[in-house]
């Protein structure tokens, strides 16, 4: 039974029809899930929040909502397009979509084509991508020189964090041209979403074949991420 406590918020809280104890941590709704704090019973409303590892938001009315995956190759070919891909997953935690996809990848302000590589250097700097991504999100902030650890603040109140390293297509370890998406933390590991593929299955060996292709969906180790994020490129959402 949903309650609402209406001295001083509008706070809602559910009760179980049966035992008639306030409900704390997931209860499934029609077609959605709710989230409830552990502590007070509290349903999440429009935050963002962290449970098993994971990064979550919930809306005003309290559907809750995690982090999908997009490939910067399907349905829309982008070969250098990994940021715009990244964004949109960061934007998904949210509920929220770009609406062209196509066009967000084509006026992108990068070096070269964005579709074919011609005349590519190096990914937008973060700062300019943020500008550029205000236009479908002012959500989007610039956190780059963020500290390892800082990123596992973000990420552990709730905010998935893009950062920039290498894909599995590069072998020579310069520019960090590749953006990824860390989803979540746990026990000194990140689990982290690459755009670099056709589908969140795709295992590691599957796009390029280097060093740093891990597979679509991956969990790596606090050395692992250390190995390639060296603070020059870091996006969150709030």
């Amino acid at each position: 039974m949903w309650r609402k406590w209406l001295q001083g918020g509008n706070d809602w809280y559910y009760l179980n029809p049966i035992s008639g104890h306030m409900q704390k941590g997931w209860l499934q709704g029609i077609n959605t899930w709710y989230y409830f704090n552990y502590y007070n019973g509290k349903m999440y409303s429009n935050a963002f929040f962290y449970d098993g590892g994971q990064t979550y938001f919930a809306t005003f009315s309290g559907n809750v909502h995690s982090p999908k995956y997009i490939s910067q190759w399907i349905p829309v070919r982008a070969p250098e397009g990994c940021t715009i891909a990244s964004v949109a997953m960061l934007m998904s935690i949210k509920g929220e979509k770009i609406p062209n996809m196509y066009a967000a990848y084509a006026n992108l302000p990068q070096s070269g084509n964005v579709f074919t590589g011609v005349g590519f250097t190096t990914i937008i700097p973060a700062a300019d991508l943020v500008t550029y991504v205000h236009r479908y999100s002012n959500d989007i902030i610039n956190i780059s020189g963020s500290s390892i650890s800082t990123l596992v603040n973000y990420i552990q109140n709730g905010h998935p964090v893009l950062y920039y390293g290498w894909s599995g297509y590069e072998s020579r370890y310069w520019n960090r041209n590749h953006a990824k998406v860390i989803v979540g933390y746990q026990n000194g590991n990140f689990h982290v979403y690459d755009p670099c593929y056709n589908y969140q299955w795709n295992p590691a060996g599957t796009s390029g074949g280097g060093r740093y292709d891990r597979g679509a969906d991956k969990w790596i180790s606090w050395g692992d991420l250390a190995s390639e994020y060296n603070g020059s490129g870091a996006v969150t959402i709030v």
